[in-house]
């Protein structure tokens, strides 16, 4: 290899020396020359004639060609041109023409010119595929990127060729090219067969990147999806729920009816439809065998394993659903499987099925009803439109198990009470809808016709609605009604006010008969008073008060007759101030006294000490039985400013025939135990004598002694 390379240059060097010697011998003889390179460049293609250049002679000098291998040249003239057209793909590159020059004719010694011509190719081919269409398969789900054809393109010129894909086909979304001057077909989003099944691609081949104008050669592909095995199967109808790879599609389940203690021939009606599943993968469509996994344990029903029917075996005897599991896998691969379930509800028999009321509705929307509105009457356009069915197996007609739906219309729906409701837009004029009750439990159906009108912009109202006459009727008759309610209230009030007047005239005077006794309307020297709450025995006389010795007169008098009074004696007023000044001022005494008196009537000696000592001036009853006291009426009636009670807890007022009667009943229990060392206190209050400037006296008295306890003045 050393030696070749060394000696190229040498036999370089020698040939130009021959060259500039054949020159210098042919400028020496100058029999011909041209001025046309030795090497001469001509394209192909170009037509038959087309001139290469000229050769000069001297005189008597011919020119005849000597060598022509291709037979492409030819010589006229002293010109050289050709014969035919040269191509650059069908001949060698370059090719060699010799013209001889002759002296005299004689070709010994003559001289020649030898020309190489370099055909120059030029881009007359377009690129070619093998076909003008190709079908490839490409397997479903396939990874992104991955080859799955290459399809190539030739060109006879020699070359690059760019590919590249129309943008218009259904399958540019699927499918690019490694590169612009690769033909690999490679995947640019997963395919999924349920989506593509077949697509379609136009490969373009061109000479010339796609901006340059070249040539182009084209080729449609058909690209055939396969299914592949990776779905269980699907229980019909479903609902799929869509990924990016994979799809999941779920059964609500099936249900069906049976009446109770029948048998049903055939294969079971069930909703949405037949039981019945499909490969998941449709393109395999695997066959499908089924089976009852749970929920057939009393053997009721059976199944077939093929087509997925079910039928009974014997009746059911018990009501209420009976829940399947049913499961459907693929024949060839119980591995891929689904489960569904089917409940089936065993029912007490039907006699009646449901009837409407009416078998046609007439109903009317506004022009401006908005959707979800009521469709209201015809005859009565301020009640909304019900349809009402009854079903005479229940006692009332109400079938709680009524569902009502409108057939073959979206307009309207109909709610579970019967109200139709707008479910859109409405454009007036006339509408007629089916209106279907159904008992939810058997499937029995009723059907009536709703014939609705929509009413135009500015349509007037139908009658049937109130009228403003009506309106004013009845405002009037609600204000007579109030006149009459509000005179019946005044009267009631006036009436209570007027009783309650009399009834508070009424018990004070009650109260100052008690008080004062009949004898205190005469001319007394003092008032005598009988002091219960220190009575250790239960009295008959509720009054609380007695006038001992004095005969009861004051019923003799007239209603309108006032007693007399002495002129040197108090008015009964007075001593009713008196009373109230002085009962207060005399209360500690009074308590002491009696206190001792019940004692010693006891005979123990230790009563002071274990007794309490309780007040008797209070402005409150108070509910303790054995507790006396003594309370003024102004807290009772607060206008009663000159009355003083001394009263029992309990104490009643009574008419004058019960204090008569408890007088007697006094004066026989003292006699039927003349021994009892419980007798009752009397308290007098004495005026003071005429002309003496003092206060009155309080006396305290012992009945089993006349002797007086204590007399306390004030």
């Amino acid at each position: 290899m050393d030696l070749k390379w060394n000696t190229f240059p040498v036999y370089g060097a020698m040939l130009l020396l021959l060259l500039s010697h054949l020159h210098t011998k042919c400028n020496a003889q100058r029999d011909c020359w041209s001025d046309m390179p030795r090497i001469t460049s001509v394209e192909e293609n170009n037509p038959i004639g087309y001139k290469l250049g000229n050769i000069s002679t001297e005189a008597g000098v011919t020119l005849t060609k000597f060598e022509d291998l291709s037979n492409s040249f030819g010589l006229e003239n002293q010109t050289l041109f050709l014969t035919k057209e040269l191509d650059f793909e069908a001949t060698t590159q370059f090719i060699d023409v010799t013209i001889a020059c002759l002296r005299g004719g004689n070709t010994v010694g003559a001289k020649t010119l030898t020309f190489s011509v370099d055909i120059v190719n030029v881009n007359d081919n377009s690129p070619q595929f093998d076909q003008a269409e190709y079908v490839i398969l490409v397997k479903e789900l396939e990874p992104l990127n991955t080859i799955v054809a290459r399809i190539v393109a030739t060109d006879a010129d020699k070359d690059q060729l760019f590919y590249d894909f129309d943008k218009t086909t259904d399958g540019y979304d699927y499918f690019q090219l490694l590169t612009q001057n690769s033909p690999n077909i490679t995947i640019k989003k997963v395919i999924d067969y349920d989506t593509a099944k077949q697509l379609k691609l136009i490969l373009f081949a061109r000479d010339t990147p796609a901006a340059v104008q070249g040539n182009t050669a084209t080729a449609t592909i058909t690209v055939n999806v396969k299914d592949v095995d990776n779905r269980p199967p699907w229980f019909q109808p479903c609902q799929q729920l869509p990924d990016e790879t994979t799809k999941i599609c779920l059964s609500s389940g099936y249900t069906g009816n049976v009446n109770l203690t029948e048998k049903v021939d055939g294969p079971l009606p069930l909703d949405p439809g037949p039981l019945y599943a499909i490969d998941g993968d449709v393109g395999i469509n695997t066959p499908i065998t089924y089976t009852i996994v749970s929920g057939n344990e009393l053997k009721i029903f059976a199944i077939n394993p093929d087509s997925g029917n079910i039928t009974m075996t014997k009746a059911a005897g018990l009501a209420g659903p009976i829940t399947l599991s049913v499961m459907a896998a693929q024949a060839n691969d119980l591995n891929k499987f689904a489960l569904t379930t089917v409940t089936i509800n065993v029912l007490k028999k039907s006699v009646y099925p449901p009837v409407f009321e009416a078998n046609s509705y007439e109903g009317l929307v506004p022009h401006d009803a908005e959707v979800g509105s009521m469709v209201l009457q015809v005859n009565s356009f301020n009640k909304p439109l019900r349809v009402s069915a009854r079903d005479q197996d229940f006692d009332d007609g109400v079938n709680p198990d009524l569902a009502y739906k409108v057939q073959g219309s979206t307009d309207f729906i109909v709610t579970k009470e019967g109200y139709v409701l707008i479910n859109k837009k409405l454009t007036p004029g006339q509408l007629n809808v089916m209106v279907i009750a159904e008992d939810t439990t058997n499937l029995e159906s009723a059907t009536a016709n709703i014939h609705v009108e929509v009413q135009e912009e500015g349509a007037p109202v139908p009658k049937g609605g109130f009228s403003s006459e009506d309106m004013a009727a009845l405002g009037a008759s609600l204000a007579v009604l109030l006149v009459l309610c509000m005179a019946i209230i005044g009267v009631l009030v006036f009436k209570i006010h007027k009783g309650k007047k009399d009834w508070e005239q009424l018990s004070q005077t009650s109260l100052v008969r008690n008080t004062f006794g009949r004898d205190s309307l005469k001319k007394k020297p003092r008032l005598q008073f009988d002091n219960e709450g220190y009575n250790t025995y239960e009295n008959t006389n509720n009054s609380g008060t007695k006038v001992p010795d004095e005969p009861d007169n004051v019923s003799d008098h007239e209603p309108d007759q006032e007693p007399k009074q002495e002129p040197d004696q108090p008015t009964h007023k007075d001593s009713v101030t008196f009373l109230e000044n002085q009962v207060a001022l005399s209360a500690t005494a009074m308590v002491s006294i009696l206190k001792a008196d019940t004692s010693s009537q006891d005979g123990s000696e230790d009563a002071d000490s274990d007794k309490e000592i309780k007040s008797i001036l209070t402005k409150e009853r108070k509910n303790d039985e054995e507790y006396k006291s003594v309370w003024f009426k102004e807290d009772i009636v607060p206008d009663a400013k000159e009355d003083v009670l001394i009263i029992e807890n309990d104490l009643e007022v009574e008419d004058e025939e019960d204090l008569d009667e408890g007088d007697e009943s006094s004066e026989d229990d003292k006699d039927d135990h003349p021994d009892s060392p419980r007798t009752k206190s009397k308290v007098f209050f004495e005026d003071p004598p005429t002309g003496v400037d003092i206060g009155p006296k309080v006396t305290f008295e012992d009945p089993a002694n006349t002797s007086t306890y204590t007399t306390t003045e004030i």
